[in-house]
């Protein structure tokens, strides 16, 4: 998904640089696309994204919503003690947005985007069959290490 990428490298050199401390919480919506299909894929993406930022696996998620509804939240903990709500939605004819916070322990990143043109594409991540079988059991999931 280019323009995912191209949003964890806005914010990369941010984080990279401690300019907020230890990434400890990500608050992330993402309303980029029409296509239902497309929100589990955006969601994990996002989710691979703060476990890079976190520096720790992601070890529990609960989802809600799904495709049908035409939105997709997941609530993640990570190894560390770290947390993500992300909500994946589509755009139903809106112009496309973004709105992420990412809280430090010395201060907070925000970042705000419409973007114009979306390079998006359905990839599978790690933690799709995760969110998917969140959504069908409506429980939290575990991460389970083979």
């Amino acid at each position: 998904m280019a323009y995912l990428e191209w949003l964890e490298k806005q914010l990369d050199a941010a984080v990279i640089r401690r300019r907020i401390g230890r990434p400890v919480a990500l608050r992330a919506i993402l309303q980029l696309t029409a296509d239902h299909g497309l929100l589990a894929p955006l969601a994990g993406e996002t989710l691979a994204t703060a476990s890079r930022w976190f520096e720790a696996p992601l070890s529990r998620l609960y989802a809600q919503g799904g495709a049908a509804a035409g939105y997709l939240s997941v609530m993640a903990e990570f190894a560390h003690g770290q947390s993500a709500l992300v909500t994946a939605e589509t755009t139903r004819l809106e112009t496309p947005m973004v709105l992420v916070l990412l809280v430090g322990r010395r201060g907070t990143l925000r970042f705000d985007d419409a973007p114009d043109q979306l390079a998006l594409e359905a990839r599978d991540s790690p933690w799709r069959a995760l969110i998917e079988r969140s959504l069908g059991s409506g429980k939290p999931e575990a991460v389970t290490v083979p």
